[in-house]
């Protein structure tokens, strides 16, 4: 078991990134998804949309980009408040993006593109919203590992009466590794998947991870998702 140290739209059920809009006059190749990962922890889920990459620049919903790294942002127009600064946005499909490196540079954080994985790539953030799913994460048993392949997820649809929805990542050799996701809920937190302590009444569940996917339900309220992929 690990105890965490901290060191500083959807369509037809598939979760794809937000796509930006092409700014005018400017040339811009597809959009592709990207994976952020806070040293190992992955950052699987955004209400606002995940993160896409687009002519080498990661961009990121702004909302819960700034509170996962801990800043006070407020979208004014074409740009964002984030301090001192006045930061360029791109509209996406779900809401606005900002890029994440100016995001990063504002919370003094270095930050790296990892090409052979596609994430990007920073050290966990000092920030509220990171403490708190970080102390659910400190009483599950994981042995975290930072995935070296690209993952691919996808979202099941919301389907009514049903209080979450179904998250798959798909990874090589899934049966090899655990999976565990806390969610950010209304006024609170929700884990899901390995390494979870049952109780006399409350058995722990199947494992997550099997062939080639690992999969767990997300609250439908969710916010925003940080997970992790153990080895077993």
């Amino acid at each position: 078991m690990k105890k965490w140290l901290l060191t500083g739209v959807l369509c037809a059920g598939v979760l794809v990134p937000s796509a930006p809009v092409a700014a005018q006059g400017m040339s811009t190749s597809p959009a592709q998804p990207v994976l952020v990962r806070f040293d190992t922890l992955l950052w699987v889920y955004a209400k606002s949309g995940l993160p896409t990459r687009v002519n080498g620049r990661t961009l990121v919903p702004l909302a819960e980009g700034c509170e996962l790294l801990g800043l006070d942002c407020k979208a004014t127009g074409n740009g964002a408040q984030v301090g001192s600064q006045t930061l360029p946005l791109t509209q996406g499909m779900g809401g606005p993006l900002i890029e994440l490196s100016a995001l990063a540079q504002a919370a003094n954080m270095p930050l790296h593109y990892d090409a052979a994985s596609r994430m990007a790539v920073l050290p966990v953030p000092d920030s509220v919203a990171v403490r708190s799913l970080l102390a659910e994460l400190n009483n599950v048993d994981t042995s975290p590992v930072a995935p070296t392949q690209p993952l691919s997820l996808t979202l099941g649809a919301v389907k009514t009466g049903s209080p979450a929805r179904r998250l798959s990542v798909n990874v090589a050799g899934a049966s090899r590794y655990t999976f565990t996701l806390v969610a950010s809920v209304p006024g609170a937190t929700t884990t899901t998947g390995d390494g979870l302590r049952g109780s006399a009444d409350v058995k722990p569940g199947p494992p997550a991870c099997a062939g080639a996917a690992c999969v767990v339900g997300l609250d439908r309220t969710s916010s925003y998702a940080l997970a992790v992929l153990g080895t077993r």
